[in-house]
């Protein structure tokens, strides 16, 4: 497995509007028509700091790259990553090792499909 870590920067002012839309769409069409590979994703945010941080997990190197193809075209067509986001940083990860107790799978920290505050 291979991990995709995106660094975000947001209006501090914009934060739970990005939050929210994360929430309310991204999430969703990921849940609803996951990318070739995709095996879960990660948000999150230090509000105070206008920060975010993004692990997205992936079956392979190749989907993951693949994935960054679609994810850039994404963009470009929508205008961006969001209202007042700058990507600061992004870096690729080979997942060596993992530990979780039994059973445990992707969890949200609230509602259906995110995370709450």
């Amino acid at each position: 497995m291979f991990v995709r870590l995106t660094e975000l920067e947001s209006d501090k002012k914009s934060m739970d509007q990005n939050i929210d839309y994360v929430n309310q769409k991204v999430v969703p069409t990921l849940q609803q028509s996951p990318a070739n590979g995709f095996k879960g994703a990660y948000w999150l945010a230090d509000r105070d700091a206008g920060k975010l941080m993004v692990f997205t997990l992936w079956e392979t190197e190749d989907a993951l790259r693949t994935s960054e193809e679609t994810m850039k075209q994404a963009r470009e067509q929508n205008g961006g990553n969001g209202d007042g986001i700058k990507q600061k940083g992004s870096s690729r990860y080979e997942v060596v090792a993992v530990a979780a107790t039994p059973g445990a799978g992707m969890q949200t920290a609230g509602t259906t499909g995110g995370a709450t505050r």
